[in-house]
């Protein structure tokens, strides 16, 4: 997997995993993709990995509220824009939400 460290508009830049197994989650994609993995200690008690090849961070995962266990595992892709105004006039059909 090449290591990215540009992004054009609208491409994505980051991906976030939310899962109850963090450890099936690291075998997983530390197979498939050969990543290496940064556990580092929230505020919250809780434990955010960051996914790396090379050391460079390419990716994120964190456990899964209780809340959300129903919903299976989630993935959040996160987009690049330099130009906020314009991304928030984009019709909500190409776009899920700007925060």
């Amino acid at each position: 997997m090449k290591v990215v460290t540009e992004y054009p508009n609208g491409v994505f830049s980051w991906v976030d995993l939310s899962t109850t197994d963090s450890e099936g989650a690291k075998a997983f994609y530390g197979g498939l993709f050969g990543w290496e993995f940064d556990d580092q200690p929230t505020d919250m008690g809780t434990v955010y990995t960051m996914c790396k090849i090379d050391g460079h961070s390419v990716a994120g995962m964190g456990p899964q509220p209780p809340e959300m266990t129903e919903q299976g595992i989630l993935h959040s892709g996160h987009l690049m824009s330099n130009m906020m105004t314009l991304t928030r006039l984009r019709p909500r059909s190409m776009r899920q939400a700007v925060i």
